[in-house]
């Protein structure tokens, strides 16, 4: 049996919904900007834990996201791992793409891809030191780095290939993401029905 006014209440809910959703993405995107990036010192010890579990454990970037965001709620760290705010891991976000941003405006002053933005700030603070004193010479001297550095450190084959290719502003995006999505969890009430469920 057919329920045409189903259907249409259907669209129109879905319309609806489509609209609040862009128009969160907006108000967020906002409320992430107010917020301070973190001193330099915190950017490093909280991506240090979000590019082991890309680089060392081969997790997609999207669950690397979830995860930074998952341990700051519920305040579960990694044994050695720095504790951290649910608020420092959204100004990490914009703290990712402040780097992000200035890595494209280093490689650009020294004629080298773009591309290799998202590489450079997913290794370390010495790596980044290299690119502020542009003592990256070509994309040959790039790519050597990132592979020693990613075998030294994570002694995964793999991970410089993560590294070098990445798409300018995916990361960014996945961690704007992941912090709408544990916004969302962490600010709407638990149903008593929840509340019983097993952790």
């Amino acid at each position: 049996m057919r329920h045409p006014t189903l259907k249409a209440d259907a669209i129109k809910y879905a319309g609806w919904a489509s609209k609040a959703i862009t128009g969160y993405k907006y108000v967020f995107r906002k409320y992430l900007a107010t917020l301070n990036p973190l001193e330099m010192g915190d950017f490093w010890q909280l991506q240090h834990g979000f590019a082991r579990d890309i680089l060392l454990h081969g997790w997609q970037v999207s669950a690397a996201a979830t995860a930074l965001f998952d341990r700051a709620i519920e305040q579960d760290f990694p044994e050695g791992d720095v504790s951290y705010t649910y608020v420092d891991a959204l100004r990490f976000v914009t703290s990712w793409r402040t780097y992000e941003a200035r890595a494209y405006y280093f490689l650009e002053a020294t004629d080298l891809p773009r591309s290799y933005a998202p590489g450079l700030v997913l290794a370390d603070s010495s790596t980044w030191d290299r690119l502020v004193e542009s003592r990256f010479v070509d994309q040959k001297n790039i790519d050597n780095h990132l592979a020693e550095y990613a075998h030294r450190v994570y002694d995964n084959t793999f991970a410089p290939t993560l590294m070098i290719k990445g798409e300018p502003g995916v990361i960014g995006d996945m961690l704007e993401g992941a912090a709408r999505a544990a916004f969302i969890h962490k600010n709407t009430p638990q149903t008593d029905s929840e509340k019983d469920l097993p952790v």
